[in-house]
């Protein structure tokens, strides 16, 4: 498994818990809602696609989302979500920031969010309004298939984003915890791959045995939490996360699968606040050299070990969130137009 699973759980906990080391004029039409994919009762197959982004606290760390911060709005009956325009950089002017922080207003909320590029294999209803903006849809019902069906047009793979918040976000590591149980290097078709173990963490720049899994009394929760925790090496004194030692019972190499080895059938269960992302039963999790995905009409390997099929690599490419998605809803201008009308 990625260390970028350990570095996003521990940046994820309370800084007390980690410890160790604008313009003017009418704001354009905001078109992040159109990229975004959003769960459903019915689970949607994903296919995730890594990205290199800097960590929203440390950004000479990379992980493969984007984080950023997002305010909440509600007043009465009135609710808005958006952008926080600064992030870490206090410089750049937010009216939210200073309502909630300044002004102790109990109408502005903030939360941090994680987003992911994804590729949807589902078949969705390309719809194009009036002045040419597209949108997509999946049907939920035999009614809204019709109604699409006459007011779109039907095609298979949409990319899209992913937008979890902090729980949802620890409900998806969850799953990559599961993943990265499989090892790919010695992953056969037809025959069930390798069982992976952690059996030691070590220091990450001297190499120095820190917990060996033989021998150590930590239970299995402090083993578990040992790996998202800064730990200063007793030989050369370098304080961080440790790295992570895997055995494998099928081979000598083992390489942990990751998030973007797999198609993940994602679905939401819940109501209003209280939700969560699962695989639901009945739905199993593939690896990419076993999915298959409709193409011309005809079924095809979605990874033939080397390349993804022609239809998945014009989408495979993870967004540039700042200029391609968000550039509109990150100007410090935004909220003040369009969420409280100054």
């Amino acid at each position: 498994m990625s260390n970028w699973l350990h570095q996003a759980r521990y940046y994820d906990k309370p800084a007390k818990e980690r410890g160790g080391n604008s313009g003017s004029g009418t704001i354009k039409f905001n078109p992040a809602w159109q990229s975004e994919i959003q769960l459903t009762q019915i689970p949607q197959r994903l296919l995730f696609v890594p990205g290199d982004y800097p960590g929203y606290q440390a950004p000479d760390i990379k992980v493969p989302y984007w984080e950023w911060a997002r305010h909440n709005y509600k007043d009465g009956n009135t609710f808005r979500s958006f952008m926080c325009p600064r992030g870490t950089n206090r410089s750049i002017p937010c009216t939210a920031c200073s309502m909630q922080y300044d002004a102790k207003d109990p109408r502005i909320a903030t939360r941090r969010v994680k987003y992911f590029t994804v590729i949807s294999l589902e078949y969705w209803y390309k719809m194009t309004n009036s002045y040419g903006d597209v949108s997509y849809k999946m049907p939920q019902s035999p009614a809204e298939e019709r109604r699409y069906a006459q007011e779109g047009e039907r095609v298979f793979g949409r990319k899209g984003y992913l937008a979890l918040g902090s729980g949802h976000a620890e409900q998806l590591f969850d799953l990559v915890e599961q993943i990265s149980s499989t090892c790919t290097n010695c992953m056969v078709p037809g025959q069930k791959p390798g069982k992976i173990t952690p059996v030691k963490y070590t220091c990450p720049k001297c190499g120095a045995v820190q917990v060996d899994m033989e021998t150590t009394e930590l239970s299995g929760k402090d083993i578990k939490a040992y790996a998202t925790t800064y730990h200063k090496c007793g030989s050369c004194g370098f304080s961080g996360l440790p790295d992570v030692v895997h055995a494998c019972n099928k081979c000598d190499e083992p390489r942990p699968a990751d998030l973007f080895d797999v198609v993940l059938p994602l679905a939401k269960r819940g109501e209003g606040k209280d939700t969560m992302i699962t695989v639901p039963h009945g739905s199993h999790i593939e690896f990419i050299d076993n999915a298959e995905i409709e193409e011309g009409g005809v079924t095809v390997p979605l990874f033939d070990g080397k390349h993804f099929s022609p239809s998945i690599v014009e989408l495979y490419r993870p967004y540039n969130f700042v200029d391609e998605v968000f550039h509109v809803e990150l100007l410090p201008e935004y909220q003040d137009q369009r969420v409280f009308g100054r």
